[in-house]
């Protein structure tokens, strides 16, 4: 029967799922409530399972986009609804009125006191349409409108109204197969109705899917024609030609038409279509169309025949990242959608390059990234150039002090470097173990202290930093295989980026746990909580490789080879001669780490049924998922025991034995929803819609006045995506405990003194009350001060006055400079020398 539940869900996702990121959560007291979740078929396939319900939101979110609508009848009595008289006297009239004109519907009972009539569109059209459909419907059923205006029968429309723009998500209805919680479960019926009692079988499960696999979709325009209404404007069809090369012109209708030929786009076509576009949808279209015209315009209007569209915001996205994505390979496009490619195409080859030649165009040149000989320097070596770039943001991202002299290096790599670097990569690829070439070197180790441990992290050389970053990508790319994870995410289509944004990624994860611990029907499950200790520390290579042998082919298995011999002379360089662990810090140390932790995952679960459990895992962070108990306890164990046998220690003051979530408290919610942390409290974003003052004001009263402050909030509070208002007022309230403290993560002590250097008023309050002063040197919270100071200096971004106010009230005669280690030395000096100092 999970079978059938499973195409079940999907198929019902597939028509009347609009809103992507918001549902209506029956509470206990039976009301609905919108919870920001994501709305997957697994979602419903849930809700189906568990005897759940939920709410399905007619509107796009934020937008005046909706896909189906619905006519829902109610009997207003209560206790003893008579539906069968409810159908005779209101349903009747209706869906022989739709019969007449040949316009398709679904019958469903609402499993109480009535019915739903639903009318679905094969397209995204407006609200305001939807409505006038929806009147001119009712307004030519004359015998309908005297039943609903008994008063013995009620009838709610959907749209109720035209307007949008003070509704972000639209009223909601009941999810088809949902049980009401005063009621029976909801169905769908065929021709008259009759009560059917076998709603928990596989036959009325199967019934029910047949009934949405042969619905018709309706066309706007083919149903406004049949109502005689006037053609919907949304619907006229804006044929362009833009210019792609010298005299070659193709409109956006034949683009969509070439690439949906393929199945990765088609399907990316069809998602858009119903509006339940993925995020990465909008980042593999930017990078094959972006660069189809000088300016975007194909992309542009491509993109306005789907829902979600606005203008000005696409406008400036293309603007922003057109240059920073490229063409994926149909080989890597299937991988990162899971599909099987067709055999008709070819691995190498990019959408780009498939809709230039089906339109008939020749193939446009590739940029060539190897070179034959030392003359062609100044064009070769573009990939080595672009892993530099990238390497430019992850130091700036990720190290725990910005290292100023590897960041210089990066910005002057000469031309015979890359040559060198190239011709290594180059002996490697061919098959050669040029291994002791290149040891490491020039690496830097920072202490990092925290509450109950100290780490060492670890800041590669700038060489080391191109050649394992390069050698690690090739072998992902001949791996072709990912993890499943949400960390540490390669994005091979950015021109900036290592991996997918940490700030995304890690509310993805928290919002996959929201789904099961905030809807109601979820609350049988089992969920169990494993927290590693000291994960890096105990990852040990030769067990990966033992892992992995067999998945590798040749090329992949070198690259490994080769960072496994560079980790091991790493690790026994800064460990005193253990090889065991991989440095906390560099990109292809992430990298090895997650193919580990995935691939004992993946070895524990081969023994248990899918689809009866889920595992959710942020690096060291797994939270798991199960149906019923024994699921529960056999994974729990399986999984500490492949730990184990991997050597990797459990935090048993963290990791928490299988519970019915039903049955758990509230601290162990919060603390599986990281509560005690940011939570994206601060943050305006797409979920919260337009906060007006008072209401960004209650979030950071509740967040700065209910919680103590924690010194790894720094990254979120100071993040980009942050209430500026809330940064300020963090300054003002715990400013103090920040700059005295020598607990903390170095990316937040950077992201907290940038704000407060470019503002100089916060300098001077800073000064005034001695909190320059208590900064502890030699630790990573002054390391990251001066780090900051010197690049916004050499940006241009810190005032004079602010530097000379510095230097006359705390970088003075008697500042303790003996006390400074020595690379903190150089770039105080160099800030000094600067200045005449």
């Amino acid at each position: 029967m999970n079978k059938i539940i499973e195409q079940l869900a999907q198929k019902e996702y597939e028509l009347f799922v609009v809103n992507t990121t918001a549902v209506a959560v029956q509470g206990r007291d039976g009301n609905y409530y919108a919870e920001y979740i994501p709305v997957t078929p697994f979602l419903l396939q849930n809700m189906l399972s568990q005897k759940g319900s939920l709410g399905c939101y007619q509107q796009k979110y934020r937008t005046n986009r909706i896909r189906w609508i619905c006519f829902d009848f109610d009997c207003n009595e209560k206790e003893n609804p008579d539906i069968q008289e409810l159908y005779s006297i209101c349903i009747t009239p209706l869906i022989d009125f739709l019969t007449k004109n040949d316009i398709h519907y679904l019958q469903e009972f609402s499993g109480r006191r009535g019915i739903h009539i639903w009318i679905l569109f094969e397209e995204m059209i407006t609200k305001e349409l939807g409505y006038d459909i929806v009147n001119t419907i009712l307004n030519q059923i004359p015998e309908l409108k005297d039943g609903v205006d008994n008063e013995k029968w009620g009838l709610d429309r959907f749209p109720a109204a035209r307007a949008s723009s003070t509704n972000i998500v639209g009223k909601q209805v009941k999810f088809p197969l949902s049980w009401h919680q005063n009621g029976s479960r909801s169905y769908l019926f065929e021709g008259g109705f009759e009560t059917r009692y076998d709603i928990e079988s596989e036959e009325f499960y199967c019934d029910q899917y047949l009934i949405m696999q042969k619905v018709r979709l309706e066309n706007a325009e083919e149903l406004c024609h049949k109502l005689h209404m006037d053609e919907p404007r949304q619907n006229q069809k804006l044929y362009v030609q833009y210019e792609v090369s010298e005299g070659f012109c193709m409109s956006p209708e034949q683009v969509i038409s070439y690439l949906s030929e393929i199945l990765v786009f088609r399907m990316i076509f069809e998602r858009m279509r119903r509006g339940q576009q993925q995020e990465q949808d909008w980042f593999v279209l930017l990078g094959t169309l972006g660069r189809l015209d000088s300016d975007g315009e194909i992309l542009l209007t491509i993109l306005n025949r789907y829902p979600g569209y606005d203008e000005s915001t696409t406008r400036e996205n293309i603007r922003k990242h057109r240059k920073d994505y490229y063409p994926a390979t149909f080989d890597y496009l299937y991988q990162i959608y899971n599909l099987e490619m067709e055999d008709t195409l070819e691995q190498e080859e990019t959408g780009y390059e498939y809709l230039l030649r089906r339109a008939g165009m020749e193939k446009p040149k590739r940029i060539e990234t190897e070179k034959s000989h030392i003359g062609d320097w100044r064009d070769s070596y573009s990939d080595l150039k672009k892993i530099i770039r990238k390497e430019k943001r992850y130091v700036v991202d990720n190290d725990e002090v910005i290292p100023v002299e590897i960041m210089n290096g990066l910005m002057r790599v000469s031309n015979y470097e890359l040559y060198q670097y190239n011709n290594f990569l180059q002996k490697l690829r061919a098959g050669e173990m040029p291994f002791e070439q290149w040891k490491p070197m020039g690496y830097k180790t920072y202490l990092r202290k925290e509450e109950d441990k100290t780490r060492l992290l670890v800041s590669l050389g700038r060489s080391d930093r191109i050649i394992t970053t390069a050698v690690m990508l090739d072998m992902c790319k001949e791996w072709k295989h990912g993890w499943k994870s949400y960390s540490y995410q390669i994005s091979y289509m950015s021109d900036n980026y290592l991996f997918h944004s940490w700030f995304s990624s890690w509310s993805r994860y928290i919002r996959e746990i929201k789904c099961y611990l905030e809807i109601p029907f979820m609350d049988q499950n089992y969920v169990s909580y494993i927290d590693l200790k000291h994960c890096y520390d105990h990852v040990d290579l030769l067990n990966v490789y033992r892992h992995l042998e067999g998945k590798l082919n040749e090329k992949a298995k070198r690259y490994f080879e080769y960072l496994a011999y560079y980790n091991d002379e790493l690790m026994k360089k800064i460990q005193g001669g253990s090889r065991v662990g991989v440095p906390q810090g560099p990109a292809y140390a992430r990298v090895l780490a997650e193919l580990y932790l995935d691939n004992i995952v993946e070895k524990v679960c081969t023994d248990i049924e899918k689809g009866e459990y889920r595992i959710l895992r942020y690096v060291d962070d797994i939270v798991v998922f199960s149906r019923d108990e024994k699921t529960a306890y056999k994974l729990h164990q399986a999984l500490i025991a492949g730990f184990a046998r991997a050597s990797l220690p459990l935090n048993r003051n963290k990791t928490r034995f299988p519970q019915k979530i039903a049955d758990i408290d509230q601290d162990y919610r919060n603390s599986l929803l990281h509560r005690n942390q940011f939570n994206y409290e601060l943050v305006q974003n797409e979920y919260s819609g337009l906060l007006l003052e008072y209401e960004r004001n209650d979030r950071i009263n509740h967040f700065l006045e209910s919680d103590t402050f924690q010194i790894d909030n720094l990254s979120y509070i100071y993040s980009c995506h942050s209430f500026e208002e809330a940064q300020y007022r963090c300054f003002y309230s715990f400013g103090g405990q920040i700059m005295e403290s020598e607990i903390g993560r170095g990316r937040g002590f950077r992201k907290f003194y940038e704000f407060v250097l470019e503002r100089e008023e916060l300098v001077w309050h800073a000064l005034q009350n001695q909190w320059f002063q208590n900064i502890p040197v030699d630790t990573v919270n002054f390391s990251n001060l001066i780090a900051t100071m010197y690049y916004l200096i050499n940006e241009g971004r810190l005032s004079d006055r602010v530097v000379e106010v510095l230097f006359v009230y705390y970088l003075n005669e008697d500042f303790e400079f003996g006390a400074l280690s020595e690379e903190d030395r150089i770039v105080v000096e160099a800030i000094m020398m600067k200045y005449g100092r």
